[in-house]
């Protein structure tokens, strides 16, 4: 039965359906799969088994009384562990927090199981999703699945290998640098970050909040256009949230991919790039120029990296400004940007709008003459945990804690969605990944 943990969301969904799985047998096969594999990664840090056994139940009964079933029924998913699930322990990766259930779920949750999907438990996080490598004081660290002691990226590192690994077939998770695509990249699956107000996010200290968005990670495309289906649509609790748009599986504003004008960019933001990825990059360039029509795009943006640091702080002194306090006992990360965000100046705040607004027309400039633009996810192989953070890209010296995440968070900046596609591998044996850059709400994503 385990080998189910190996199908697709689609194809176990399918199965329930034609009654060739009951949705009790998917769950008791990824508990297995979890028994099996998650002591020596640590990617899930809450277990909800007789949640998701009762849940399954209930579907199955559903099924055998010929009524409607979802169509996500059946598939097993958890949630980071930021976003909150009623009568689950969620921690956001905090001691402050470490014993703290939530009376209410998020609205993203609430839709997923509307969806029929089945929640059994929350995936490891680093404290308040603050930082692309998934450690923290409550469970540890999350392992790479590919080498034990390397980062999984982050901040959903537990998603990310959750469903690299078969634990689980879909994974809700945040993004706001790169949160949902770096990980993806490093465990070798795909990870969405959608259009700003496509999936609305709620509850939030901040309803206007453009900077984090919840978005899928799966294992193949498909799910993730199952998922986020299953998560968008407007929403009256969230103030930025957009209306719902055309199917995306076929919406004719989207080329066929021999038409499709695909830009790439091996560095936009002047970070570099280190050898084995570089490598990856162009031979993974060689083979898409093969089959579609390609074009190196010249497209360059370094000031984003000054203008997204002025953000990263803003947000982060608005998201936590009733933490700030007790700073002694967050990770240190997390008190250096909510410190940062709270001695901006009116003037740099400013500045920062002003090249943001800059930005902004120059990439709408790159979508006049391309469709998507594609670029490494990230720049470097996964890196020890115990590192924290590459402190060197292409052997330079990095002068800051997120710069090596600059490929993702200049798409942050923008408001625009971007797709993590695994494809092949570095020189040292690790997943390399594409991110694909498009203009907001192309084929509505």
């Amino acid at each position: 039965m385990t080998s189910w943990c190996d199908s697709s969301a689609g194809g176990q969904t399918a199965a329930v359906r034609s009654g060739q799985v009951t949705a009790t047998a998917l769950v008791e096969a990824h508990l297995d799969r979890i028994s099996a594999r998650n002591p020596s990664l640590n990617a899930i840090c809450t277990l909800a088994a007789d949640q998701a056994i009762a849940r399954a139940g209930a579907i199955d009964s559903a099924h055998a009384a010929g009524l409607p079933l979802g169509p996500l029924a059946g598939v097993v998913t958890r949630i980071k562990d930021v976003t909150p699930v009623r009568n689950m322990r969620t921690t956001y990766g905090s001691p402050l927090f470490a014993d703290h259930v939530p009376s209410e779920s998020a609205l993203v949750v609430r839709r997923l199981e509307a969806a029929g999907a089945i929640v059994i438990g929350k995936t490891n996080s680093p404290e308040f999703a603050a930082g692309a490598n998934t450690v923290n004081k409550v469970f540890g660290a999350t392992h790479n699945p590919y080498q034990h002691g390397l980062s999984a990226g982050g901040s959903t590192g537990g998603g990310a290998v959750g469903a690299a690994t078969g634990m689980i077939a879909l994974a809700e998770g945040t993004d706001f640098g790169g949160s949902l695509r770096v990980p993806a990249a490093f465990c070798g699956v795909y990870g969405l970050r959608p259009t700003v107000g496509l999936i609305p996010s709620h509850p939030v200290p901040d309803p206007w909040d453009t900077g984090r968005v919840h978005g899928p990670i799966a294992r193949t495309p498909g799910d993730i256009a199952l998922a986020l289906d299953a998560m968008r649509g407007p929403a009256s609790e969230s103030a930025i949230a957009v209306p719902d748009h055309a199917d995306h599986h076929a919406d004719p504003g989207t080329p066929p991919a021999e038409a499709l004008r695909i830009g790439f960019a091996a560095d936009i933001t002047g970070i570099g790039i280190d050898p084995g990825p570089a490598r990856a990059f162009a031979l993974a360039m060689e083979r898409i120029s093969a089959l579609v029509r390609t074009e190196d795009s010249g497209f360059f943006v370094p000031e984003t990296r000054d203008a997204y640091r002025v953000a990263r702080a803003l947000w982060m002194a608005v998201q936590y400004r009733d933490l700030f306090d007790r700073g002694h006992t967050l990770a240190p990360a997390l008190s250096r940007n909510i410190a940062a965000g709270r001695s901006l100046t009116g003037d740099q705040i400013a500045k920062a709008h002003a090249t943001r607004a800059a930005l902004w027309h120059r990439w709408q400039d790159l979508f006049a003459r391309f469709d998507v633009l594609i670029t490494p996810t990230v720049p470097v192989d996964p890196f020890p945990i115990t590192q924290g953070w590459p402190c060197t890209v292409a052997g330079t010296e990095l002068d800051d804690d997120v710069d090596w995440i600059a490929p993702t968070y200049a798409v942050t900046l923008m408001g625009l969605p971007a797709l993590q596609v695994p494809f092949g591998k570095t020189p040292a044996g690790f997943p390399f990944g594409l991110q694909l850059i498009g203009p907001r709400f192309l084929a509505n994503a």
